[in-house]
């Protein structure tokens, strides 16, 4: 199962980040391959929505929420599953908590087994996107926090 991991510290409270998170309305603007999302008014364990990508309507579901901390999403496109993990972590020095720690995974089960694992795990397109979200994330919550 290919997996690309990465991180980064944003200059804002967990709870600015977790609000960029956790606004469905503000996916399109983050979230990868989301250009809208329909039937999802709030980020709860077990919710399910449409998001559309280029004009196809696609599914997913919010499989684990702890505010402030962990958001996890499954995304169903076709026979491709995929798992996008944000976890929060305060990062600040001496206990402040206005620097926020931003870690992301991306994670799918890929076509040819074992030697398909191996061949998207290097995927660079990939790696690139889980590199954009987190710049978009930060952006937008740095922008919140005024920063």
């Amino acid at each position: 199962m290919p997996k690309f991991e990465r991180h980064v510290e944003i200059d804002a409270p967990a709870a600015t980040v977790w609000n960029v998170l956790s606004d469905p309305n503000k996916w399109p603007l983050w979230f990868p391959d989301v250009d809208a999302i329909a039937s999802l008014t709030g980020v709860k364990s077990g919710a399910t929505f449409q998001w559309n990508d280029n004009g196809t309507m696609k599914t997913g579901t919010i499989g684990q929420v702890q505010p402030n901390q962990l958001l996890k999403v499954t995304q169903q496109d076709g026979s491709r599953q995929e798992t996008h993990t944000f976890e929060l972590k305060g990062s600040g020095w001496f206990g402040k908590d206005n620097e926020t720690r931003l870690e992301y995974t991306l994670e799918y089960e890929a076509p040819g087994g074992i030697l398909g694992s191996f061949v998207l795990g290097g995927n660079p397109v990939d790696m690139m996107s889980v590199k954009r979200t987190l710049d978009k994330v930060k952006s937008l919550a740095e922008g919140q926090a005024g920063r």
